[in-house]
């Protein structure tokens, strides 16, 4: 991919003759007084207008923001200091003495104090003989040292048909089949939603945690990626449930005559090879997206091994496989996104690693994680699922 040249920005010159103002807007020669041009103009002082018109905006919106978070700051200490002094004067109330029976005699607490304030609460109501510490002194001043951690649930056994199957996989024999992921092709004259599939694979008996993925690289032919000891599995099932339907031995994602988009015609042989080439990446780095984390090092690993994918690109994933490893076993769990915000985020972690292709890291990262107004968190057509035909 290459990047295409900025437009070049000329501030209009004062001057009493506008003929001589500069309005060269990437142009190799500079226009001429015609209609023309002066249309140029009027269009390039209406995109100056709009632009200050949203800087003014954004710098509106600062201002609010920053008054609003000031005032949650203040809030929030108003609220600490009420309850640092509604803690003080709740240990210091006692019950009176009843006149009927002989004051009780003075006792002594010995706890593990929750506060300074509290413990200074407590010992200062026990001295004297008239009085006893109230309950919720009492209750206050243990309950940093009796609160005790609930266990953590712990996860339901699995079924016994999957755990016999994971127990095979561990302990059977080892296979001559090399260990890796492919995908597996099929024709199929129409599409269906993805969510459909998954209902069908599991109901003619496969294993919807084996099939990783499931895609249509072009119009007619959907993919499976599995792995390479469960694909004489699939294929018994697909050839068994679907009318002797067999797999597509010589289907190649990266043949130029699979690119049927119209905007892909003008091309030269040489860029169709190309373009094909990047769009089958882009399809692998979002099976990535899409498979469970405890796998996804070893599918790349796979894509890697079958140039899907090159080394700057698995180098980044693996990179951020060990950082989300070592996170999620800290004891600070990050903030919580929207789902607009989430689909932004995976978004731009996908433009970056597609990016990589032909960039280094630094000016993916540039060109990935730059705001757009191209880049929406909301609609995505590429990456929905088909509809029913």
């Amino acid at each position: 991919m290459t990047l295409s040249p900025t437009s070049q920005h000329h501030h209009p010159q004062t001057s009493v003759d506008i003929i001589n103002i500069s309005t060269d807007f990437g142009t190799t020669t500079p226009p001429s007084a015609s209609p023309a041009s002066e249309q140029q103009l009027s269009t390039f002082m209406i995109e100056v207008r709009n632009r200050l018109a949203r800087l003014e905006t954004a710098h509106v919106e600062i201002e609010r923001l920053k008054t609003a978070l000031a005032e949650s700051e203040a809030a929030r200490h108003a609220l600490e200091a009420q309850l640092a002094a509604a803690t003080g004067t709740t240990t210091s109330l006692a019950p009176k003495p009843s006149s009927s029976h002989p004051p009780p005699a003075t006792t002594t607490i010995t706890t593990a104090p929750a506060s300074t304030t509290c413990t200074n609460a407590t010992s200062a109501t026990s001295s004297f003989p008239g009085n006893q510490p109230s309950f919720a002194a009492v209750v206050a001043s243990n309950t940093g040292a009796k609160r005790k951690k609930k266990p953590a649930a712990r996860p339901p056994p699995p079924s016994a048909t999957k755990a016999s199957a994971t127990l095979a996989r561990l302990f059977a024999p080892q296979s001559d089949i090399p260990s890796g992921y492919q995908f597996v092709y099929y024709a199929t004259p129409v599409r269906r939603r993805l969510s459909e599939l998954r209902r069908l694979v599991q109901g003619v008996g496969l294993n919807n945690s084996r099939v990783l993925d499931i895609q249509y690289p072009v119009q007619n032919v959907i993919s499976f990626l599995v792995h390479n000891d469960y694909v004489l599995t699939l294929t018994k099932a697909m050839h068994l449930h679907g009318r002797g339907s067999s797999p597509l031995i010589d289907f190649d994602p990266c043949d130029p005559v699979n690119l049927k988009d119209p905007k892909f015609a003008s091309l030269s042989p040489d860029l169709r090879v190309q373009k094909a080439i990047e769009v089958e990446n882009l399809r692998c780095l979002r099976s990535l997206s899409f498979v469970r984390r405890s796998v996804r090092v070893s599918v790349a690993r796979s894509f890697l091994l079958y140039d899907r994918i090159n080394q700057a690109q698995f180098d980044a994933i693996l990179k951020e496989e060990m950082l989300a490893r070592s996170s999620s076993s800290a004891a600070a769990k990050p903030p919580s996104r929207s789902s607009d915000q989430e689909r932004l985020a995976k978004k731009q972690r996908l433009s970056y690693l597609g990016y990589l292709l032909h960039h280094d890291a630094e000016t993916a990262s540039l060109l990935a994680y730059a705001v757009s107004p191209t880049l929406s968190a909301t609609k995505d057509l590429e990456m929905s699922e088909p509809s029913d035909n």
